[in-house]
């Protein structure tokens, strides 16, 4: 049978713990950008995702949200939780934001299969 929440008996509910987790993440997030819930309501319409300023507060006080929205939250946020890794299946270009002055290299799929094959170097 599952524990409700608020009794003094689930003090170690481990899933009070991760709840906690998870709303801290977000508060913490907010609160180093100094916005609003109401801030962030406005941000996630502008991307087309339908919340208000009570919803956002009422999800992040539960602590009990989709994945969904925590990853939409954190977008607004401009925090990126999921890097993004580039499939190495032809050529591929760094863009120039991410290698500053250094020449650009096209990595053909010989190029990385010499770099991956390469002897390490001591």
């Amino acid at each position: 049978m599952a524990k409700r929440a608020g009794n003094p008996a689930d003090v170690d509910d481990p899933e009070d713990a991760w709840r906690e987790k998870a709303r801290t993440l977000l508060r913490v997030e907010q609160r180093r950008q100094n916005l609003t819930y109401g801030d962030i309501a406005e941000r996630m319409r502008a991307i087309g995702i339908e919340e208000t300023e009570v919803s956002v507060r009422n999800k992040i006080s539960r602590g009990t949200f989709p994945a969904t929205f925590m990853l939409q939250f954190m977008h607004v946020l401009g925090i990126d939780l999921i890097p993004f890794k580039p499939q190495f299946t032809g050529e591929f270009t760094l863009p120039p934001e991410l290698v500053g002055n250094v020449p650009q290299v096209r990595l053909t799929p010989e190029l990385i299969a010499a770099l991956v094959e390469a002897p390490k170097k001591d």
